[in-house]
Formats: structure tokens, C-alpha cells, sequence
């Protein structure tokens, strides 16, 4: 199964060729979901190969390839525990990971539904996910297939 670095390479590749400079370096640079647009903004990357949301909101900031890769919003949450939807939050902790469109949904929702949550904003992804394993949070709102790489990791999820 292929991975995002194997697509990061990949296009690294074609555009090496594309250019005719197959001796092109490339540094690698880790970036957040707080700091990957102001980075690309001020050109300290060229191009991300990652989970940025393409969005009216975003595309205001930095130009975007054509879309190649659709997800939901979804929760996980520790298997056999009581939440199984949405309305099951109400006045319960959930955390999402800080700067992400799943982080503005879910603010937007609690106000709008008077949920009454308790929004936890993690730093990470894996922030995110240590703090439903270890019961912190009920449920971990995010993009559902970087939900779905965390429930291969955990047999406490589901």
C-alpha cells in the first residue's frame, strides 16, 4: 500500500523530469496544521503533500492542485463506550487537533446545537488520539481516513 511519502516522491520525481533536473535537491520539511499555510506563504516550502483541506476559506491563502482525494468528518471513540453519533456529546469532552477545519466545524457545531462541549484543542494528530485513549476525551473529531490510520494503531478504538 502506497504512502503520502510515496506520493511525495513521486511528484518529487515528475517534476525533476518535468524541469530536466534530476539532480534537483529537495529538503523535507515537517510542518503542523497551525503552521503549514504561513510557511508556504512565506516561502520556507514550495509545495505540501499532506492533509490540507482545500476550502473557500484557504484557497484565499495559497493555490491548490485539483482535487485528488475526498474525506468526511467522523469521530472515533473507544469501542463499547456510549457515544454513537453526534447528539451523544452533549456536555462531554471531545478534542480535535488545533488549526484543522474539523477544529472550526466543531466549534460551529457545539455553539450552534448548544452541545455544551468541552473542546479540547491538541497540538497533533497524536496528541489528539492520546488524549481519547486515555480517556481525557470521549471522542476524537477529525478527517476520517486520518481516524481510520489511528484505529489500525489501537485496539482501544473503534
Amino acid at each position: 500500500m502506497a504512502t503520502l511519502q510515496d506520493y511525495s516522491n513521486a511528484i518529487v520525481d515528475a517534476i525533476k523530469k518535468k524541469l530536466n533536473k534530476p539532480d534537483l535537491q529537495v529538503k523535507l520539511i515537517p510542518v503542523t496544521s497551525q503552521n503549514r499555510i504561513p510557511l508556504l506563504q512565506n516561502g520556507t516550502y514550495d509545495f505540501e503533500c499532506g492533509s490540507t483541506t482545500n476550502n473557500l476559506e484557504r484557497q484565499k491563502q495559497a493555490a491548490f492542485s485539483d482535487t485528488i482525494f475526498v474525506v468526511g468528518t467522523r469521530l472515533l471513540v473507544k469501542k463499547g463506550g456510549a457515544i454513537k453519533d453526534f447528539p451523544d456529546l452533549k456536555d462531554k469532552a471531545v478534542v480535535v487537533t488545533s488549526g484543522t477545519t474539523s477544529e472550526i466545524l466543531l466549534h460551529k457545531l457545539n455553539d450552534e446545537k448548544k452541545m455544551n462541549m468541552r473542546i479540547i484543542s491538541a497540538k497533533d494528530h497524536g496528541d489528539s488520539f492520546r488524549t481519547l485513549e486515555s480517556g481525557r476525551a470521549v471522542a476524537f473529531m477529525m478527517d476520517d481516513a486520518l481516524l481510520a490510520g489511528r484505529t489500525c494503531e489501537s485496539e482501544k478504538t473503534g
